[in-house]
């Protein structure tokens, strides 16, 4: 029953390998879509006057001008009715009359704009309100979107941690054995019973391959926590801490395969996402990996070694950190 509730942590983590493959096909538009949608991130939802910078909704200042037209509705009926000399309680005050007809003629102009506009200023209104209305339902969707996300991945990984503690601490498999197989001692009677076979509990080349692809598939998934709106550093450096510690749990030669053929691509996308340093930076300081991890970090280094000279200042740090992890990791571990 035990060889047969491995066989079958083996599968579920191949399911969980590949629902890592569709998301990160999936991740990269997500956040295209959500970055339609930055210019809104910012505005008071409860605010609907306010409208973002860079959208075709009518700007609102038309709203001023009711306000403003009304103004020169009254100022034109007083200039109209001020071509006579006004007095006030102080004495008389004379007008000039031409400054008179000028104002009278600003204010006749602002009171026949202010009748053709009028007639059209709600009904532009009420487009540019129900254009933002819809946008910032679709920016909500959007946002759901990255937020489901980030828990899926956060998900996947909690599970990652159980299945393969379960693989690493199941009992080894089971196998019927032929009689002439049967170890000294037992009755040859006993023909076709099931005895425990240590050397099965191995992984298969089939079966360490797995995780191979979880490392390509999962590390291009953390990009939606980094990209996109409202980046959550914090939380993804917790999320590749678990990642890597799924790793400190599998066999050593498992771990010594995937890493010695994959540093090429850890290193790549540490240069793309520096959160990735959070990765080497968990494994030497793990006891149980780290030694192995020393060994296949420095190796790769000193093939690199002449790009610390690099023009490219990102390449150059990420060396740099790089190597002070390793001397580091001497200090932690004299074993190093």
């Amino acid at each position: 029953e035990k060889g047969e509730g491995r066989s079958l942590l083996i599968r579920i983590l191949e399911i969980f390998v590949n629902k890592f493959s569709s998301l990160k096909k999936e991740i990269p538009l997500v956040i295209q879509e959500a970055n339609k949608f930055k210019d809104l991130f910012t505005l008071d939802p409860t605010n609907m006057n306010t409208y973002p910078h860079n959208t075709t909704a009518p700007h609102p200042a038309v709203n001023t001008n009711t306000s403003n037209n009304s103004a020169l509705q009254i100022s034109g009926a007083g200039i109209r009715s001020s071509n006579t000399t006004v007095q006030n309680k102080s004495g008389q005050m004379e007008v000039d009359e031409k400054e008179n007809k000028d104002k009278e003629k600003e204010g006749e102009g602002g009171n026949s704009g202010s009748s053709s506009t009028t007639a059209v200023e709600p009904g532009m209104e009420h487009k540019a309100r129900k254009a933002l209305a819809k946008r910032r339902k679709d920016a909500a969707r959007a946002i759901a979107k990255v937020k489901d996300c980030r828990k899926l991945v956060q998900t996947l990984i909690h599970g990652l941690k159980n299945i393969v503690w379960g693989i690493s601490s199941c009992n080894p498999a089971y196998r019927r054995l032929a009689p002439g197989a049967l170890p000294p001692g037992v009755n040859p009677s006993a023909a076709g019973v099931t005895l425990p076979t240590p050397q099965t509990k191995r992984m298969s080349s089939d079966e360490s391959m797995i995780f191979t692809r979880l490392l390509k598939s999962g590390l291009k998934c953390f990009s939606i926590y980094s990209e996109g709106p409202s980046p959550s550093p914090q939380e993804e450096k917790e999320m590749l801490d678990h990642f890597a510690a799924v790793y400190t749990m599998v066999e050593p030669r498992i771990f010594h395969d995937v890493f010695q053929l994959q540093m090429n691509f850890l290193f790549n996308q540490m240069l793309a996402n520096p959160a990735a340093l959070t990765i080497p930076q968990h494994f030497v300081a793990n006891p149980v990996v780290s030694r192995g991890f020393a060994e296949i970090l420095l190796s790769f280094l000193m093939k690199r070694i002449r790009d610390l000279c690099s023009s490219d200042k990102n390449t150059s740090n990420v060396l740099l950190r790089l190597f002070k992890l390793v001397f580091g990791s001497v200090t932690l571990f004299t074993d190093n």
